[in-house]
């Protein structure tokens, strides 16, 4: 009797445990596009992607200033714009969000404009309107369940000591885009945010002229991402160990995400090279309070390479595996060690809880522009020749 009650009680054990173990999902890939130098499949400097209603992609390609609809299997439907100011045109366009009838709204940075198309790139409307942040990609927008245009960024606060802090802020457009709100989240006191100078440094280039940048390796490449709710996903201070899920409203976090596992270590040696460019950057910049700190340059990267979400409100994040990384010489001192190695994909419920991990193929990433539906995982994937195609995986779970 004891000996049979210790076997169902160890079958319950272990039947437990599986139910807790994440699942195993894998992409598989159905069809590419791509290679092309000129029209649909022409992938260069692409800005954003986004799945339609109906199955059809978008792709905002920067290079020519072009929309391009893709129907089945990536065949081309129609092409919108090219660089200019004209009546469907653009300049400097930096993403899309779908809108609730299925068309789509293209934010032209540099003419100052959103211009909305239907779902069969037929113009709808132009609206001036000045952009909210930076002119350039990632636009961080959503329809909300009023059908109003969404922005998210970023706005600067000055804190007690005279620096300027970040702080996340959105813009609600009404229905007609003619008026836009700006609303600043809420000051929490434990608000897990850190001033910009713990990531950034500043190179005086005269009087008044400098330029700024983030240190090497001090960040995730794409740390939010915005839930069709609006509640906003952040990989929350250095070194981005936990993301949050949060409102503008409240100082509660609606999720908390843990990343655990061992830290990848930068070889001695690259981290070494790295820290004496920033040096040689900070010669003669000693009156700069902000200049370059080689001490800064962190020992390990981020636990995380990028955020995305997809159509069921699961957050995808792409994590390197492994217990080392192989290096390569990048464009310049301070940017040399680019990462390469085994990665993968966790996906996390609307409450924080790891569903699945997904084994990514070589060289698909987050950190360019995805669209992610219920099934389907659509991707940019450069060939052997550094060519990017569009690749659409099936989500096997």
């Amino acid at each position: 009797m004891h000996l049979r009650n210790a076997l169902l009680t160890a079958v319950a054990v272990a039947a437990q445990a599986a139910a807790q173990q994440p699942a195993r999902w894998r992409l598989v890939e159905e069809w590419r596009v791509g290679g092309a130098v000129q029209g649909a499949h022409a992938f260069d400097a692409v800005r954003d992607i986004k799945a339609l209603p109906d199955g059809r992609l978008v792709v905002l390609e920067g290079k020519d200033q072009q929309v391009h609809i893709l129907g089945a299997r990536g065949a081309p439907a129609r092409t919108i714009g090219r660089t200019g100011s004209g009546p469907g045109e653009f300049r400097n366009a930096i993403g899309i969000v779908v809108t609730r009838d299925g068309g789509f709204i293209v934010n032209d940075a540099d003419n100052a404009r959103y211009t909305t198309l239907s779902g069969t790139g037929d113009l709808v409307r132009t609206v001036s309107q000045r952009g909210f942040g930076p002119a350039s990609p990632p636009w961080v927008a959503q329809i909300d369940a009023e059908g109003r245009l969404v922005e998210f960024g970023h706005v600067l606060r000055l804190l007690p000591d005279q620096e300027f802090q970040s702080w996340p802020a959105r813009r609600v457009f009404n229905q007609d885009m003619s008026r836009v709100d700006t609303n600043v989240s809420a000051a929490c006191a434990n608000a897990p945010l850190i001033s910009q100078w713990d990531i950034a440094y500043r190179v005086q280039t005269g009087e008044r002229g400098y330029w700024q940048a983030a240190y090497q390796w001090i960040r995730p490449n794409v740390r939010e991402v915005v839930d069709r709710d609006g509640s906003v996903w952040t990989g929350v201070g250095l070194p981005y160990r936990r993301i949050h899920r949060t409102t503008f409203e409240s100082c509660t976090p609606l999720a908390v995400v843990e990343l655990g596992g061992p830290a990848l270590t930068i070889p001695r040696d690259v981290r070494g090279e790295v820290q004496a460019g920033y040096r040689r950057l900070g010669e003669g910049q000693s009156g700069n309070a902000h200049r370059p700190n080689p001490d800064k340059v962190p020992e390990a990267l981020p636990p995380f390479e990028a955020l995305g979400i997809d159509a069921t409100r699961q957050l995808w994040v792409e994590r390197f595996t492994g217990t080392g990384l192989a290096f390569s010489p990048g464009s310049s001192t301070t940017q040399k060690g680019v990462p390469s190695g085994e990665r993968h994909f966790e996906v996390f419920g609307e409450r924080g809880a790891l569903i699945a991990r997904v084994a990514a193929p070589d060289s698909v990433t987050l950190k360019r522009p995805v669209a992610i539906t219920q099934d389907r995982f659509y991707a940019l994937v450069p060939d052997p020749d550094g060519i990017l195609h569009l690749v659409a995986f099936r989500i096997q779970r």
